[in-house]
């Protein structure tokens, strides 16, 4: 990468730029921009800099033969009163844009809260499973109740990449991505809220069956020998006969569940269903599980990325899945899901961490930046904050250099979730 210093008499439009400065001590959004007029470069000039880094591969033209003078003392007073207004403008626009980064943060740690404590519920409703069953079906339809009367009143909720805390917990995260996942997907399908409802269960309770499996084969993060296999894959039936028995007034719920590794081409299991035969919910947490089986597999390593993940099922597994809940899954999702690490068009790296509905390519991307700390990292809406920045590529975990790589964070496993609102059972 070609860069060199710039002095500040000589900018010009269309040069790409870097501020030898701090993210608090100039009033762009980034240390480091395209200029587009010639308003940017009197605002730079009054930060007392003697010269900037110049980035002559992003530059969209060569510096002008004759550089614009930048001497002050030459300024009208009224040309002085335009700079300063400029400069002033600037910093009200950055001191706006803090204020709603830190409400954006505050988002992000109000829901972070509420996903360890629904992680905690989940924790409880699978212990309580076998001495306690009613009561655990009872508290799984409760707390389904909350995420699907959220979905249903609150249609501008922000889908959020969330951290996990205790990989030992991976059945209760995966329970939880697989049902909110099918959830989103059925709202967007326009299903009731009683289907609602049903698919939450299934979606929650489909593994339940895997207390009857041993928890040295659950965890097993190197192949399954035969045998091992073969009573792995006894799980969904077990699912089945357990919410048969205790899940009796929604049949539904039990067959859905069974039929979570059935896929629309007949290749699942454990009964090779084809599309035709599965209940119409299936495909629905069949589409959330395979996604997050992908996503986090038991040795992280072999995990795909969000965007890997994806781009496989849409465009080398289609076969195996319902259409039209894959087009619509795909569309939920964006090309790039919570969780990709991404280069954008500027060269800057970062981690997309919530989807904009409105325009999927354009989601909110936290931005890695030497200059600015890892607590106070700026938080990117490309919808909004940068019009000007898209998406360039997505980037594997290991591809990343150290520094951004601890900076970004990337997840060990990919878990979504979404600020919650109180429900009243009684309203369902």
């Amino acid at each position: 990468m070609a860069k060199e210093q710039l002095p500040v008499s000589q900018l010009y439009v269309g040069a790409y730029i870097e501020l030898p400065l701090k993210w608090n001590e100039h009033p762009f959004l980034r240390g480091r921009f395209l200029i587009k007029d010639a308003s940017q470069i009197g605002v730079i000039r009054q930060l007392g800099l003697d010269y900037v880094v110049l980035d002559t591969e992003r530059s969209k033209s060569p510096p002008p033969a004759t550089p614009v003078s930048d001497n002050r003392d030459d300024l009208s007073p009224a040309a002085q009163e335009i700079y300063d207004a400029q400069i002033q403008s600037a910093w009200e626009s950055k001191q706006a844009l803090s204020a709603e980064l830190q409400r954006r943060r505050e988002d992000i740690r109000n829901t972070e809260k509420q996903f360890k404590q629904t992680v905690a519920k989940v924790k409880d409703i699978n212990n309580k499973m076998n001495q306690h069953p009613a009561q655990a079906i009872h508290e799984a339809d409760e707390l389904v109740g909350t995420i699907v009367q959220t979905l249903m009143h609150d249609q501008d909720n922000l889908v959020h990449l969330m951290s996990a805390h205790n990989l030992d917990d991976s059945l209760y995260y995966h329970q939880i991505n697989v049902a909110v996942l099918a959830l989103l997907l059925g709202r967007q399908l326009e299903l009731s809220e009683a289907d609602m409802q049903l698919l939450g269960m299934a979606a929650l309770l489909h593994d339940i069956g895997k207390i009857k499996i041993p928890a040295q084969i659950l965890r097993k993060k190197t192949a399954l020998t035969k045998p091992e296999e073969n009573l792995w894959r006894l799980h969904p039936v077990y699912s089945k006969d357990y919410l048969q028995r205790f899940c009796s007034e929604h049949p539904r719920v039990a067959q859905i569940a069974e039929q979570h590794h059935e896929l629309a081409d007949g290749s699942g299991f454990p009964r090779q269903l084809r599309g035709e035969q599965l209940d119409p919910l299936s495909p629905l947490v069949i589409m959330a599980n395979y996604y997050d089986n992908l996503c986090n597999r038991p040795d992280p390593a072999q995990s795909m990325t969000p965007h890997e993940a994806l781009s496989l099922m849409f465009a080398k597994q289609a076969s195996k899945f319902d259409k039209a809940a894959l087009q619509r899954f795909v569309k939920l999702l964006g090309i790039y899901p919570p969780g990709t690490l991404v280069e954008l068009s500027d060269g800057s790296l970062g981690i997309v961490i919530s989807l904009n509905r409105a325009e999927l390519l354009r989601p909110s991307i936290l931005i890695y930046d030497a200059n600015v700390p890892k607590e106070d990292a700026v938080i990117v809406d490309l919808n909004d904050d940068a019009k000007e920045l898209s998406i360039k590529r997505s980037i594997r975990p290991s591809k990343l250099p150290e520094p951004v790589f601890q900076y970004l964070s990337p997840r060990e496993r990919i878990s979504y979730f979404f600020s919650l609102q109180q429900s009243d059972p009684n309203k369902r």
